[in-house]
């Protein structure tokens, strides 16, 4: 292999090793400035939006825990990885999708060792943010206190409402 294309490779392999996920998309439609918008919107959750060759990336995915993505490496291809969010990642990149006319096509995705149609994406992006999971958490643990602060202060309103009541006649 040539060094430069060992370069290449590497730096793909780097891309990938610090995430568990990882999106292929054809950006083929995309313009320069549409792609910079999408770099910045992703860059705000820690993933990165790389144009890589077909080949190289089949030689970076050999030896990761990624499954075999070789039949989607056709066409131009991009890659998404990186961040801890996968689910908010689908995220933007269906929104960036909707909101530029299907421009960009998302050929699949891997989640670790599970390969993802892109049908599956799209679903993945429905769940919610790991923010809102840790807000429902955090509501769900406040609730048996909240629950019992209303029992302990509706028995002395009660009294005090009977109190009133006997007052008035």
């Amino acid at each position: 292999m040539r060094p430069e294309k060992s370069w290449l490779v590497q730096e793909a392999v780097t891309y990938l090793q610090g995430s568990d996920y990882l999106y292929l998309l054809d950006f083929s439609r995309v313009r320069v400035e549409e792609a910079a918008e999408l770099r910045r919107s992703l860059r705000a959750e820690g993933a990165v939006f790389h144009v890589v060759k077909n080949s190289v990336l089949q030689l970076a995915l050999q030896g990761l825990v990624f499954p075999d993505l070789k039949p989607q490496l056709s066409g131009p291809t991009a890659l998404v990885a990186g961040g801890a969010n996968p689910s908010g990642v689908a995220k933007l990149l269906l929104q960036f999708r909707k909101q530029h006319e299907d421009k960009l096509v998302l050929k699949c995705g891997a989640l670790a060792s599970r390969f993802l149609s892109p049908e599956e994406v799209k679903l993945l992006s429905e769940l919610p943010t790991l923010d809102e999971l840790r807000a429902r958490c955090l509501a769900l643990l406040q609730e048996p206190a909240r629950r019992a602060l209303a029992v302990f202060q509706a028995v002395p309103q009660s009294l005090l409402r009977v109190l009133k009541a006997k007052a008035g006649l």
